[in-house]
């Protein structure tokens, strides 16, 4: 059986295009999650809450919803930028 490499903590790798590549991808992927977190609790939260009184007023859902938009576009974006750079 192949022995693995060691892991290599220092010094970093050296940064080719395909690492930068893969670091916007997963900068976007995390985007994209926070995105989706933020659109479910604007969209969701008030239905889901378990206080009775707690609602959370149209004016923050709206603002929760929309900042979910805008990341999730941003991610694509960033997306659409590697993918044409090849």
């Amino acid at each position: 059986m192949r022995e693995s490499p060691p892991l290599r903590v220092w010094p970093p790798p050296p940064e080719t295009a395909e690492v930068k590549r893969e670091q916007i991808k997963l900068t976007c992927t995390a985007l994209n999650a926070i995105a989706i977190t933020l659109f479910v609790t604007g969209l969701f939260g008030p239905i889901l809450t378990t206080i009775a009184d707690e609602r959370l007023p149209v004016w923050v859902r709206l603002l929760l919803c929309s900042t979910a938009i805008i990341l999730h576009l941003a991610a694509g974006g960033y997306l659409r930028y590697i993918a044409q750079r090849g």
